[in-house]
């Protein structure tokens, strides 16, 4: 996956896009059940990609959040979880995962 160092407008390529996904199935395990997910790059210089994960219910969401927090110890939350949501900055992605299925990507 690109650093943010190496960023710049149109050089995210659909591989790029796949090495997030793969990145947060890592981080998360791939042995869950989704509705869809998301991938985009940064909106800006410096920012990171972004990764949202769409799940059938809000247990499932916690239990991804504390696979995260196993997976990963320095993983940094980004707010406060509210129904089902919550989002997390690791090294070189941000994560986002609902239980809200109507959420629209960025």
């Amino acid at each position: 996956m690109r650093s943010s160092a190496e960023w710049d407008w149109g050089s995210w390529v659909l591989g790029d896009m796949a090495d997030c996904l793969r990145r947060a199935s890592e981080l998360l395990g791939g042995q869950f059940e989704l509705v869809r997910a998301c991938a985009s790059p940064p909106l800006e210089e410096g920012g990171l990609p972004r990764v949202l994960v769409v799940v059938s219910d809000v247990h499932t969401s916690y239990r991804l959040r504390n696979v995260l927090k196993d997976r990963d110890p320095h993983a940094r939350p980004l707010g406060q979880a509210t129904g089902g949501r919550w989002s997390a900055q690791v090294d070189d992605l941000e994560i986002t995962v609902t239980a809200d299925a109507t959420e629209e990507p960025w």
